[in-house]
Parts: C-alpha cells; sequence; structure tokens
C-alpha cells in the first residue's frame, strides 16, 4: 500500500469507529459513512439530527474531538462541511 492509501484507510477506519458511538447520541437520527466511488481519497458523512442544538452538541463531544484530533495529520485538506435542511 503507498502512503495515501494508507493515510485513507486510517482515515476511514477512524471515522468508522465514530458510528456507534454517534448513533447512540442524542437526537441523532441517521449517521453513515459513504466512499466516492470515483475518488476512493473522498468519505463523506451523511448525518440527520432532530435538531440543531443536537447537531452542536455532537459537533462538542470529546470522542467526535479525539477522532479529529486522531485523523487531522492524515487529511489532505480540512474537512468540507456543510449543513442543509429540508424543504
Amino acid at each position: 500500500m503507498d502512503e495515501i492509501a494508507d493515510k485513507v484507510s486510517q482515515v476511514k477506519q477512524t471515522l468508522q469507529e465514530l458510528i456507534d458511538e454517534t448513533r447512540k447520541s442524542e437526537g441523532c437520527i441517521k449517521y453513515e459513512l459513504f466512499q466516492n466511488i470515483n475518488d476512493k481519497h473522498q468519505l463523506t458523512f451523511i448525518e440527520q439530527w432532530e435538531s440543531e442544538e443536537t447537531l452542536d452538541k455532537h459537533t462538542q463531544s470529546e470522542y467526535l474531538k479525539a477522532a479529529q484530533d486522531k485523523i487531522k495529520d492524515a487529511l489532505t485538506k480540512p474537512p468540507d462541511v456543510k449543513r442543509y435542511k429540508h424543504t
């Protein structure tokens, strides 16, 4: 495996470890990790939360901060977080 593939594998494993803990969080409706078929280096979480407040609580959780610290050196660019609302 090359260095980039190793980093992708490390990031993917760390993100997958977040799933069970996050799904137990208050207000979590959906929390799923996807990998881009055409660009294996791109990973995306699709999340649904009961409210902005429960999402904000999740983003401030210690386990999420620990995961971010664990993968920060493996990322080639900062996470691109977008929030949407259902219309």
